[in-house]
């Protein structure tokens, strides 16, 4: 509950997908279906999809490096891919397959991605573990950054009710709160997850 920081446990299934490792899921439409997208670490890196009525599993696109987390993109047609180890963002278009080249970035990892909804949405990324970023959807390049160094950050999502980005934090455990502008700091919350 993002007004009184209690958690309560909904599911505790395990076994929905097949091995292997699997980082990030979302909710998207491909044609009429709508799929969980979900990024695979095998050793090519895999975007695939898992659909709800068929329960079958399809890989939609290889080289990915090794993939992190997902964002469905405003024009609801593509999917960003992040590539943890490799600094990369990849674009697939679920509308006609085409995987982009991957977007040039100079970082060393990159790991949650999302955007708000501004009228011209921004994107946001989780990079090296320490900091976030607003960068260019077209280019990777920063605009503006928000250093949070001893956190250990992960997954990153925007609230639409709130208007805010909250960011996982390994250490000490718990989420931060953050403003999207990236000028008014973070504060902490949930810390006992």
């Amino acid at each position: 509950d993002v007004k009184t920081g209690l958690q309560t446990l909904v599911t505790d299934v395990h076994v929905m997908f097949p091995p292997p490792s699997l980082d990030s899921l979302i909710f998207a439409t491909i044609g009429s279906d709508i799929v969980v997208l979900y990024s695979a670490q095998t050793g090519t890196g895999e975007l695939a999809s898992y659909d709800i009525k068929t329960q079958q599993n399809t890989v939609l696109t290889g080289g990915l490096g090794f993939p992190g987390d997902l964002a469905l993109e405003p024009s609801m047609t593509s999917v960003l891919i992040s590539d943890i180890t490799g600094g990369k963002i990849f674009r697939y278009h679920l509308d006609t397959g085409i995987l982009d080249p991957a977007l040039v970035s100079g970082y060393a990892r990159i790991d949650g991605i999302t955007y708000d909804n501004s009228v011209t949405p921004k994107l946001f990324a989780v990079i090296n573990n320490n900091a976030v970023y607003q960068i260019d959807p077209s280019s990777g390049n920063p605009i503006k950054t928000l250093q949070i160094p001893g956190f250990f950050l992960d997954g990153i999502t925007f609230d639409p009710l709130y208007g805010d980005l909250w960011v996982s934090a390994y250490r000490p455990g718990g989420i931060l709160r953050i403003p999207p502008d990236l000028n008014s700091g973070y504060t902490s919350f949930a810390s006992s997850i």
